[in-house]
């Protein structure tokens, strides 16, 4: 079979998936969060179990190790994550899926890390090889699950502060030459006033529940900062100047919102903690002033992680 440079997608994941497989083992050097959640949203019937061959070489941020450990909450019956800790450490990317009495394995070599760069930004290559030669690799002793309660035993993590905290005050300084826009929170063109059925203050539509939220992101901000932010649909993680991390998606007609990935309202109970309101409340201007902002300012990291400043 010629070399694969394009679509990666669809032949290392939808065509063996259609076919009738269901489990892919990956040994990827890299990884995100953000894009296994992404292949979990958009194929219900895909298990991942996936090994991270540089995680001990190269420092996984304690975001994402978070991260990864609420994906194996959501997720459990269809992924797992495994941190290799040996040495050498494994930069190889192998995509090798099981098949049954009536489908054979199907294995594929090449460069892209199972991130979304590596599937869809960077230039990639990939071949389909006899699955057999390739089998044993998966046979790893020096790997522990990324939920492991011995796991920081085997693996440092970047930016830690504390038990799984999140050391902000580093992550400052990470984005301080970065790119960033800031987003109001009020609407567009009323500065004073707080959007009553939508934004903040989405969920309070009937039969809604009321803390759903989202971020606006104006057209105008999208034009003026080409390639900021992901495109719509494609999921992301926040980490804001308090030490919380969210799985997030770029939504709705022009990719004007940023909501949580797992549950609207999972943003909405953030910002109402942050005003020091109750679960549900409506927000008004009042609340925002009291606050003293009434914007947020967000900074790229990279094409999967953004920085959320709202202090």
């Amino acid at each position: 079979m010629p070399v694969i440079s394009s679509n990666f997608l669809r032949h290392i994941v939808e065509k063996p998936l259609n076919e009738g497989r269901t489990t892919l083992k990956v040994l990827t050097g890299y990884s995100s969060p953000s894009y296994i959640l992404n292949l979990l949203k958009s194929f219900d019937s895909l298990h991942l179990e996936v090994i991270i061959g540089m995680a001990h070489h190269n420092s996984i941020p304690i975001w994402d190790h978070n991260q990864y450990n609420e994906l194996l909450e959501k997720y459990r019956e269809r992924l797992s994550i495994k941190y290799y800790y040996g040495e050498p450490p494994i930069h190889s990317k192998i995509y090798y899926w099981k098949g049954d009495i009536t489908l054979q394995d199907v294995a594929f070599i090449g460069s892209p890390n199972l991130t979304r760069n590596g599937f869809s930004k960077n230039k990639e290559v990939v071949k389909l090889v006899e699955a057999n030669e390739v089998e044993y690799l998966f046979n790893e002793v020096n790997v522990i699950s990324c939920d492991d309660e011995r796991v920081s035993d085997y693996i440092n993590f970047s930016y830690e502060q504390g038990a799984r905290g999140i050391n902000t005050s580093a992550v400052g300084r990470l984005v301080q030459n970065e790119p960033f826009v800031e987003l109001m929170l009020t609407e567009a063109n009323k500065p004073r006033q707080v959007h009553t059925k939508s934004g903040l203050n989405w969920g309070h539509r009937e039969g809604r529940d009321r803390n759903q939220a989202y971020i606006p992101v104006p057209l105008s901000t999208h034009q003026n900062n080409l390639g900021f932010f992901p495109e719509r649909g494609e999921r992301f993680t926040i980490i804001t100047d308090d030490g919380e991390s969210f799985a997030c998606v770029m939504a709705q007609a022009n990719s004007k919102a940023i909501q949580s990935s797992y549950d609207n309202s999972i943003l909405g109970r953030y910002f109402r903690r942050r005003l020091g309101l109750q679960d549900g409340e409506f927000i008004t201007i009042d609340h925002l002033d009291q606050y003293g902002r009434n914007f947020v300012t967000l900074y790229k990291i990279n094409d999967e992680s953004y920085f959320l400043d709202f202090s």
